[in-house]
């Protein structure tokens, strides 16, 4: 089974916007702010705007290893990448897996990866790969408490 052909990648934005890893581009994949030239291609490129000021024209790297496992590095960018609060510094490499947070610069994204379902079912033909989820217990309530009514033989709620 063909791992790297069946999971689709994109990095998301805390509005959601998103931004789609080329998925016929040969790594090492460059991560870092459009320049508008058909250099861009094959590349992941971030719209430039105020908030992305800071992101480098090539500021990071992405890597995919043959068994499908995505990592990143720095680039040799001057604002830093960060991934999950860890500085990037060398040629160092992270995984990056559903939910990773990355930082370039002062821009914040998430590492998004949603796999293709056996037989192409499921919403856009993929399953979202999602970390382990534990949700918190509800809050408890307090007892339930009949309001005031006229009738004083019958409580309304």
């Amino acid at each position: 089974m063909n791992t790297q052909s069946q999971t689709k990648a994109w990095f998301e934005s805390s509005v959601g916007t998103r931004y789609d890893v080329p998925q016929d581009a040969t790594p090492p994949i460059n991560v870092g702010r459009a320049t508008g030239t058909a250099g861009d291609a094959g590349a992941v490129t971030i719209s430039q705007s105020e908030q992305t000021k800071f992101i480098s024209r090539r500021h990071a790297t992405l890597w995919r290893s043959e068994n499908g496992q995505w990592e990143i590095s720095d680039a040799g960018s001057t604002s830093g990448l960060w991934v999950n609060g860890v500085k990037a510094e060398g040629d160092r490499r992270f995984p990056m897996t559903e939910g990773t947070k990355v930082r370039l610069g002062n821009f914040d994204l998430t590492f998004r990866l949603v796999q293709a379902a056996e037989g192409g079912g499921g919403v856009d033909g993929g399953t979202v790969i999602l970390p382990d989820f534990k949700p918190e217990a509800p809050a408890a309530f307090g007892p339930a408490v009949p309001a005031e009514s006229s009738d004083s033989t019958h409580a309304s709620w």
